[in-house]
């Protein structure tokens, strides 16, 4: 074989390599607004794509036994475009369909989508390098290739394409990159036409087509109108307007289930209609002086938006990871930064670790949606900086999703424990109901301080300080959260199931 043509080959196997790792990174910010981002589901991606090569690699190699041509070559190269293509095309679609079937169950569900999108592609791509080393007779130099292609997609993945592309555009030019290579191997003008005709259907076949076909199918599907679906550094969002009670619309944010009343002052959608949020109002009752407010995730800045309008004289922080959302809230949410609005782009627990200024309140509300509450800032080390940045008489208010007794309980009763074992004195509020044995937005809150009084406020407030709830009858054996051993994910999930 000529050495043009086994460096095309040598080209096409880091190209496979680098193509295959694009699709791992790119596959948990898929399967994101379905499942959620716990470590399940960089299980699930990784486990399945190590499978898929596995198997890819084994039926190379019988292929290899039988005098692999370079046509093989490419004919593996069209397939697997083809595939990517389809994954473009219908991935919202496919993941929905297992979300569905396993409504209650992340990691089964999450399984199953990654089979559907990552096992087909990766199995395809898994033939190539075998077929390669049959054709050129030296495994090393093709392993190693195959191996700096993976790199390139890994860091290219991470560094350029997500946090600069749309995973549409990403999944697309992934498709349109292997038909390409596949165009390098072709001697034949014929085929060489052939298959830039082919490269031109899928254009004409991807072009807005994927996002118009998820738009169609999210609203029939969910029953609300998406407004926009959004790629950020961190994760991909959904915003959509749905009907709402009296003939109002709520706009909600689904990586972090933030809502806002269309046309509303925001205490209509922070106090009149009952969420969580409104528990995060007995501030106003526990401490009427507060000056200034630390806010651990934005979301669509709804509720900073509350407290600003409510109290313009007090200094709202908030510490959001995303450096998108705040554009976004300000688009979509009518946020409106004040003077007193400061916004620090970092995790919160980074800014925990080396934060020097002293708050009176502290909201804690970075979860995100399915199993991925964020274990660094439940542990007694992340409770402990909290209380180190509260003023005297400060409070602390965390959101947590989770029955108080029986299935379902462990992650509420590991982050009351928690808070307990720094917090001087802590109060729990279930949001919805009373019955302890149903799962709910759950508000804990802690003090710093000897004396937790209550003033005589608002009754609305009062009505809901009445929901406070002992829970120390229920705690049994249930463990402090620690940086070193935190397994929320899996208590989140027990309390799906």
């Amino acid at each position: 074989m000529k050495q043009f043509a086994r460096a095309i080959i040598y080209s096409v196997v880091m190209i496979s390599g680098a193509c295959a790792m694009v699709f791992e990174m790119v596959a948990p910010r898929l399967f994101a607004p379905y499942f959620g981002t716990s470590t399940y589901i960089w299980t699930a991606v990784i486990g399945v794509v190590m499978m898929s090569l596995t198997l890819g690699y084994f039926i190379g190699g019988k292929l290899a036994k039988k005098k692999p041509r370079t046509s093989t070559v490419t004919t593996i190269l069209i397939v697997a475009a083809i595939l990517a293509l389809g994954d473009y095309l219908f991935k919202d679609q496919l993941i929905f369909q297992q979300m569905k079937l396993d409504n209650s169950e992340v990691i089964w569900g999450s399984f199953k989508a990654a089979l559907l999108i990552l096992g087909p592609i990766n199995v395809t791509l898994g033939i190539l390098s075998p077929v390669a080393i049959g054709i050129l007779g030296e495994a090393g130099n093709v392993y190693a290739m195959s191996t700096l292609g993976s790199i390139v997609g890994t860091f290219g993945a991470g560094y350029w394409l997500i946090p600069n592309f749309g995973l549409s555009v990403i999944l697309l030019g992934v498709a349109v990159v292997l038909m390409c290579s596949a165009l390098m191997l072709v001697i034949s003008i014929r085929n060489k036409l052939l298959i830039l005709a082919g490269m031109v259907t899928f254009l004409g076949a991807g072009q807005g087509n994927s996002q118009q076909i998820f738009n169609n199918y999210f609203e029939r599907i969910y029953g609300a109108k998406l407004v926009d679906d959004l790629e950020t550094e961190y994760n991909r969002i959904w915003i959509y307007d749905k009907p709402a009670a009296n003939n109002n619309t709520v706009r909600v944010l689904s990586d972090s289930q933030s809502v806002w009343y269309l046309g509303k002052p925001a205490r209509f959608t922070m106090r009149d209609n009952l969420s969580y949020f409104s528990y995060f109002n007995l501030a106003e009752l526990y401490n009427p002086r507060a000056e200034k407010a630390l806010m651990i995730g934005g979301g669509a800045y709804t509720y900073a938006s509350y407290l600003m309008e409510t109290n313009p004289k007090l200094e709202v922080e908030v510490v959001e990871i995303d450096p998108k959302l705040l554009s976004m809230a300000e688009k979509y949410f009518d946020f409106k930064p004040t003077e007193k609005f400061r916004n620090l782009t970092m995790d919160g627990r980074v800014y925990l670790n080396s934060n020097q200024e002293k708050y009176d309140e502290i909201f804690v509300d970075a979860y995100r949606n399915g199993a991925a509450t964020p274990f660094q800032l439940v542990s007694k080390e992340a409770m402990q900086l909290m209380y180190n940045s509260l003023n005297e008489n400060g409070l602390v208010f965390v959101n947590v999703i989770s029955t108080i007794n029986g299935k379902g309980s462990d992650l509420f009763m590991s982050e009351y424990v928690t808070t307990k074992a720094v917090f001087d004195q802590v109060k729990v509020f279930p949001v919805f109901t009373k019955n302890l044995n149903e799962s709910q937005n759950i508000v804990i809150m802690g003090y710093k301080g000897k004396n937790l009084v209550a003033i005589k406020g608002d009754p609305q407030l009062e009505k809901l300080k009445l929901m406070e709830t002992n829970v120390d009858r229920y705690v049994i054996n249930s463990k402090i959260l620690t940086d070193d051993f935190a397994p929320v994910e899996y208590d989140d999930l027990q309390g799906m199931i």
